[in-house]
């Protein structure tokens, strides 16, 4: 219960009688931790630029059962400073369809596609975020120097400066209550 009040798991539903709880992007930004040097803002503007073309990759592809409906830089990249901790980035992920069962049929194949290509799940929880865990580990792509974070957080946080790179502007300006967008 502490985990999920703090952010990093969120319940899914019952399956076969359990509760059934995934790693939120928050969790797995924790779980990328690292202890990475500082980068060079030539180097950070490189990574969020790979970063882009990612989201774009995850966005025009129909393998995925999400797409990545918003991003918002945030953190040292919005300031002078040459050198920088990591690339901050929150991301909001939507199902690609609508319908509930679509989707969850869509799921299911992406974990079934997964298993096929030799992917062990470890348990309930594993098995149950893997549609939004791989798209994370594709936009992540083993970078210690970018920090990916749940767009929630953003809206959490007072006097946050943000830029919008995906999304509709208006729409995270009103998202983003006490945030200042530049």
């Amino acid at each position: 219960n502490k985990l999920k009040g703090l952010g990093f798991i969120e319940e899914l539903n019952k399956w076969n009688g359990h509760r059934v709880f995934r790693l939120t992007i928050k969790g797995q930004a924790l779980a990328n931790v690292s202890a990475a040097r500082p980068i060079h803002r030539k180097t950070a503007e490189r990574l969020l630029e790979q970063f882009q073309e990612r989201v774009q990759r995850v966005n025009s592809t129909q393998e995925y059962a999400y797409r990545v409906e918003r991003v918002v830089l945030f953190g040292s990249m919005l300031t002078d400073a040459e050198r920088l901790g990591d690339v901050d980035v929150a991301i909001q992920l939507e199902p690609k369809v609508s319908d509930d069962r679509a989707h969850e049929q869509w799921c299911t194949a992406r974990r079934r596609a997964a298993e096929a290509k030799g992917r062990s799940f470890y348990g309930v929880l594993d098995w149950a975020m893997w549609p939004t865990q791989e798209i994370l580990l594709q936009l992540k792509a083993r970078s210690g120097s970018l920090s990916l974070h749940d767009f929630s957080e953003v809206e959490k946080m007072p006097n946050v400066r943000y830029r919008v790179l995906l999304g509709d502007p208006e729409q995270i300006s009103a998202m983003v209550v006490s945030g200042q967008a530049v």
